[in-house]
């Protein structure tokens, strides 16, 4: 009876030790991807609205040029998601950017950032890891917010949808 009592107590002891050492794992690892969330948001964020920091009055030439140098300097393929490269075609997307930098000017700082990931704490939940920010941003001529939203996937995050919104934009 005493070996039986101690062999439950010894597996509910080792299932209870278990089951800790998952929660912690999980935790680890959304810590983990809240952090690197935030960190890709602030490093993608300047990359991309500092692309054409010099748009304005500039020549239809000019322009298809700086769409060019846009493209290039993002490589989309390797920030954006392909649902958001499916949405939007490389020429609208960099028009978009092109339009920003016009009205607003060069961005100058980013303020502030908040949001985060709802990544599960569960380590056996297999849907990807999604986060969303909003960064307060001063540009040349005027201050914006940046919407931003991304998908962890295949060991990345990858941007789904990118607006920059402020009074001097239409979009």
């Amino acid at each position: 009876m005493i070996k039986r009592k101690t062999l439950v107590t010894a597996a509910l002891t080792l299932a209870l030790l278990i089951a800790i050492a998952v929660l912690g794992l999980g935790v680890f690892s959304r810590t983990t991807l809240d952090s690197s969330s935030r960190e890709f948001a602030v490093f993608v964020t300047p990359l991309i609205l500092s692309a054409n920091p010099d748009a304005a009055g500039i020549t239809e030439d000019e322009n298809a040029a700086a769409i060019e140098r846009i493209e290039g300097t993002l490589a989309w393929e390797t920030y954006a998601h392909p649902s958001l490269l499916r949405q939007q075609s490389a020429a609208d997307r960099s028009k978009y950017l092109l339009m920003v930098t016009r009205n607003l000017g060069a961005l100058e700082v980013l303020e502030s950032i908040s949001g985060g990931s709802d990544a599960s704490f569960s380590p056996l939940n297999d849907g990807p890891a999604r986060a969303n920010y909003n960064l307060q941003v001063k540009f040349r001529r005027a201050a914006a917010e940046v919407q931003i939203s991304m998908l962890y996937e295949q060991d990345q995050w990858q941007i789904t949808a990118f607006q920059v919104i402020s009074d001097e934009t239409s979009d």
